[in-house]
């Protein structure tokens, strides 16, 4: 009987230590991938604003700018030229 739980008291502890030792470096809690400290709401890249133009934000909000129709006609004009600029291709 005491042989039966000397052999638990010494086996138990290693048969846990063994089980804990397995852990690889893909369990350790890493910063970069943590879910926590992803961003709570929309986010933007380059790719979804690089071909926004601000002339066209105006033209799409001109009714809450309250423009008139000379302004939204020099509005259009101005995006023309700025998309027929040369450098505006590169």
């Amino acid at each position: 009987m005491i042989r039966r739980i000397a052999v638990a008291v010494l086996l138990l502890p290693t048969l846990a230590l063994a089980q804990r030792g397995g852990r690889t470096q893909a369990d350790r809690k890493t910063p970069l991938f943590d879910k926590e400290e992803m961003p709570k709401g929309p986010t933007l890249r380059v790719r979804d604003i690089e071909d926004q133009s601000p002339l066209k934000l105006l033209i799409d909000k001109r009714k809450d700018l309250k423009l008139s129709d000379a302004q939204v006609t020099q509005l259009k004009e101005s995006e023309t030229k700025v998309k027929d600029h040369p450098k505006a291709k590169a």
